[in-house]
């Protein structure tokens, strides 16, 4: 899903929205597993952050996890 998300989120700012709203509803038990996944699927920043959004700004558990959790699996 999340190569397709990536190039959907190229050119249309709806698709982002779409994304940002899914990623904010995402339980937080679930949080860790989903950015996980997410981090070693999408290979470019850029489409990262257009998927991603401002939840690490927004959200202290996916923040955590991108901060600290991230060094560990990367």
């Amino acid at each position: 899903m999340a190569p397709c998300l990536s190039s959907c989120t190229r050119s249309d700012m709806v698709w982002h929205r779409v994304c940002w709203k899914l990623l904010e509803n995402v339980p937080e038990r679930w949080l860790e597993s989903m950015l996980t996944g997410l981090v070693q699927t999408v290979k470019q920043p850029d489409a990262l952050s257009r998927i991603m959004g401002n939840l690490v700004l927004k959200n202290k558990k996916a923040q955590f996890v991108v901060i600290y959790s991230m060094r560990l699996v990367c």
